[in-house]
């Protein structure tokens, strides 16, 4: 049976842990909170972008992205864009992403990778995938300007003919205790992968689900004006509305990580809690048996005295 002390220590070890993961808990709740609140503010671009998008695309069916949609390559590798974070303490987020990354890669015989995330560099190098770029801390210092730098890179290659498709690998955010592991094509152009996408940044439940439009607002039928013309917009408006789609992946898969770590550490900090109840109980138990046993030989010297 271990000593006062050390029970005593190992107590004081546990409630300091405690301490911590209720810390991060806290953080990360703030962080998933302000990231979500970027992307659903970025949210009405979209929408407006994808309902010129379909209008365009009413008014001249064949030449609606053609340029975006056309296969230069189709022998060229294909490009997995795999989205995870840099740190850990965030349960399985990583796994089950990159597990699903694993699975569709060795379907794949012709595959190259974009790393973003610490963990998702890690994973695929240890699986001898072939890594053309990797970048870390993305997440937390994204903005437009390095999504543009990005999507240039992946855009060049595939315009080139040097890449056939471009996958993009990123997990969902549904709700607090739900994200899930998508893969979306992000080049050559898919429109219902787009508006997948920009449509699942506003939550069905909760606190923003009043922010979901109404099927009038996203109406292609509604009449624009063009300057210069139609054709001119149209390829600022894919870029830019592709753009967007990256984005929004990126800023889901940073609430998406930052719901898992509160989750995570909440289920921490409540086994901490647990753990420190048994440890009293067996501190108060050891600590009641201490005193008992110096009652007693108390009592016997007393009456080897009296006797």
């Amino acid at each position: 049976m271990p000593s006062l002390r050390d029970v005593k220590r190992r107590i004081t070890s546990v409630r300091n842990t405690s301490k911590v993961t209720h810390a991060l808990e806290a953080v990360s709740a703030t962080k998933m909170r302000r990231w979500q609140e970027r992307a659903i503010n970025a949210r009405p671009f979209a929408l407006k972008a994808l309902a010129l998008l379909a209008s365009l695309r009413e008014r001249s069916p064949q030449k609606y992205i053609a340029k975006a949609q056309r296969v230069l390559n189709p022998e060229a590798p294909q490009i997995f864009l795999v989205i995870s974070s840099d740190k850990g303490l965030c349960g399985g987020y990583n796994l089950r992403l990159l597990n699903k990354v694993n699975d569709l890669a060795k379907t794949m015989p012709h595959l190259k990778c974009v790393a973003l995330g610490k963990y998702g560099k890690e994973y695929l190098r240890r699986r001898g995938q072939e890594i053309i770029l990797d970048e870390t801390g993305f997440g937390e210092r994204v903005s437009r300007d390095r999504i543009k730098e990005l999507y240039e890179f992946l855009e060049q290659g595939f315009l080139k003919g040097i890449f056939s498709r471009v996958l993009v690998a990123y997990t969902e955010f549904f709700s607090t205790l739900k994200q899930e592991p998508k893969i979306r094509q992000l080049l050559p152009i898919n429109e219902e992968d787009l508006r997948a996408i920009i449509q699942s940044i506003t939550p069905r439940t909760g606190k923003y689900s009043d922010l979901n439009p109404k099927p009038s607002t996203l109406n292609p039928n509604f009449h624009y004006l063009f300057e210069p013309s139609a054709q001119a917009i149209i390829p600022t408006l894919i870029k830019e509305l592709t753009q967007v789609a990256l984005f929004h992946m990126v800023l889901e898969s940073n609430a998406s990580e930052h719901s898992a770590r509160m989750v995570a550490m909440k289920s921490a900090t409540d086994n901490a809690k647990e753990l420190l109840k048994g440890l009293n109980l067996q501190y108060n138990k050891a600590r009641q048996g201490d005193i008992t046993k110096g009652v007693l030989e108390v009592a016997a010297g007393a009456e080897a005295l009296s006797s």
